[in-house]
């Protein structure tokens, strides 16, 4: 099977080629570039077996830059795969729900609370309505060792020393890149097999943790490559500015269908770091 990537996240983008390779022909296209699918006419053996999997849509909705992948040229690319049956993986994203401290089911009602909530929902709705050989996939807020993210923001925080904000509330569960990049290539595999699992499904990692709690992990994890334990203090807030907030979500269904199995975020971090210290010094 012919798998097309539409790039995004630089992070998920690296890990996710690495564990597709093993298995597919990739074809990687820059969002700005999508064009050279949509104005292009299938080739035969396209048709036969093509995957696309878009991880643009999450990093512009995210990134808020819809300029590099507007909504148009989304409704066109769907309406392309569609002509010639290609299959079509989504990467959206918790927030299509308000908060709360239930995990959401696939099933429950989408109540975005945020500009980028209603950006995800847009383009479910359009690819469900558009598209029926599609797969999205919900996830939690992405951790990565470089970009714009919870942990860049806090290791940030907490170079630069002093007290650094952090509340108890809300939990979340965040997703490191490799993991998803796990997981993406788990359903890419399925579909290689033929298998008709349509639909939406959710991800992210076993553990829900507070801003407070993720922030000790971090500065503990952390303080092996930088001097920071007598430096910097986590310090109990009501709000935490380098924290957004993300619904938790159930994975049952991802679980029971795949086999997938949820991982912990904290037996990432340590790796994280270490590439973020690495790209520092080398």
């Amino acid at each position: 099977m012919k798998v097309v990537v539409i790039g995004g996240d630089a992070g998920l983008q690296k890990t996710l080629a690495l564990q597709l390779q093993r298995q597919h022909t990739i074809a990687w296209i820059a969002p700005e570039n999508i064009a050279a699918i949509i104005d292009v006419p299938a080739e035969a053996d396209d048709e036969q077996g093509c995957l696309v999997i878009d991880i643009a849509s999450h990093s512009i909705i995210r990134q808020t830059q819809p300029e590099l992948f507007p909504q148009s040229y989304f409704e066109r690319l769907i309406q392309h795969c569609a002509a010639h049956s290609w299959r079509y993986l989504l990467l959206s994203d918790c927030r299509v729900f308000a908060g709360g401290k239930q995990r959401h089911r696939e099933t429950d009602k989408v109540e975005p609370n945020s500009v980028e909530g209603v950006a995800f929902v847009q383009r479910e709705e359009f690819l469900r309505a558009n598209h029926s050989l599609h797969m999205i996939l919900r996830a939690g807020p992405l951790l990565a060792s470089s970009g714009e993210n919870a942990l860049t923001r806090l290791v940030a925080l907490l170079r630069a020393g002093g007290a650094v904000p952090a509340a108890s509330e809300p939990r979340f569960c965040p997703v490191a890149v490799d993991d998803l990049a796990r997981v993406i290539s788990a359903m890419s595999d399925q579909l290689d097999c033929d298998a008709h699992c349509w639909g939406t499904y959710h991800y992210n990692s076993s553990d829900a943790t507070s801003p407070y709690e993720f922030a000790e992990a971090v500065l503990a994890a952390a303080s092996q490559y930088w001097p920071l334990i007598d430096h910097v203090k986590i310090e109990a807030a009501v709000l935490s500015p380098w924290s957004e907030a993300y619904p938790q979500l159930n994975c049952h269904l991802i679980r029971d269908t795949f086999g997938i199995q949820q991982l912990t975020w904290r037996k990432a971090i340590s790796e994280l770091l270490k590439q973020m210290h690495a790209g520092e010094t080398s």
